[in-house]
């Protein structure tokens, strides 16, 4: 990662940030974004936009700039979500941030090109908790049946951004890494304590995951990296949209 944009688009990666999202952001075009890391003659993002950029990746700015020192990656920076400042519906402060499926991996370059965070959340955010905490994930598949159904949302709340620890019996979203960080794996799971040690259950009536074996949190597996991101709150559906009557 030589050049500025290089460690920018590596950074929007890791958090599973657009470069329309980016640009939406800075107020920008999306063209102007994605040239900071073309391979032929880039250009370089306006000084003035890195204190957002730096913000928004959750990197140091001085890192974006220069590349001195080491990045942080998400074991540290906790999750792939981020605050928006873009504004378009009543409950815009809480996105629809991807999908959740087990067993879906996908490489974490096409993950970041996702963009269902300019999807506003139906519900309204959850008292108690921050608002910028909260978010919502879309459910594919049946690994969490008994909670959520596919195709139903689930809310959740960012451990970090909120200040809380996950407990025995909470729902967790999960995200797994795998070959290097280059494929990521985003679920949500049952959190078991077991003798000092946590366990991270699927929760589904159905045969193909019920007797799956849990993942080990902590396990030393130099293969995959697992990290708790936030805690399930609860569950819904959106409504179809309305039509208007004619005449």
């Amino acid at each position: 990662m030589k050049t500025p944009g290089q460690r920018i688009q590596w950074a929007l990666r890791q958090r599973g940030i657009t470069a329309a999202r980016l640009a939406a952001e800075l107020g920008i075009t999306r063209s102007a974004v994605s040239q900071w890391w073309q391979k032929t003659k880039p250009t370089k993002p306006d000084a003035r936009y890195y204190p957002k950029i730096a913000q928004l990746v959750g990197q140091k700015e001085s890192w974006l700039r220069t590349g001195e020192g080491e990045p942080l990656y998400n074991r540290e920076i906790s999750g792939n979500f981020m605050l928006s400042t873009v504004r378009s519906a009543p409950h815009d402060e809480i996105k629809t941030m991807g999908e959740i499926g087990a067993n879906v991996w996908l490489p974490v370059a096409e993950f970041s090109d996702m963009d269902f965070e300019r999807e506003p959340s139906a519900f309204p955010p959850v008292p108690g908790y921050p608002v910028e905490a909260q978010y919502d994930l879309i459910v594919r598949g049946t690994s969490i049946n008994r909670f959520a159904a596919d195709g139903q949302r689930v809310r959740c709340v960012s451990l970090l951004r909120a200040g809380i620890d996950f407990r025995d019996g909470d729902l967790v979203h999960v995200e797994r890494y795998r070959r290097g960080r280059s494929e990521i794996e985003r679920t949500i799971k049952m959190a078991r304590s077991v003798k000092g040690k946590w366990e991270l259950h699927f929760y589904s009536i159905d045969p193909r995951w019920m007797n799956e074996p849990p993942l080990q949190l902590g396990d030393g597996d130099p293969d995959t990296e697992v990290v708790v991101v936030g805690v399930a709150l609860f569950q819904f559906a959106p409504a179809p949209a309305r039509r208007r009557p004619v005449g």
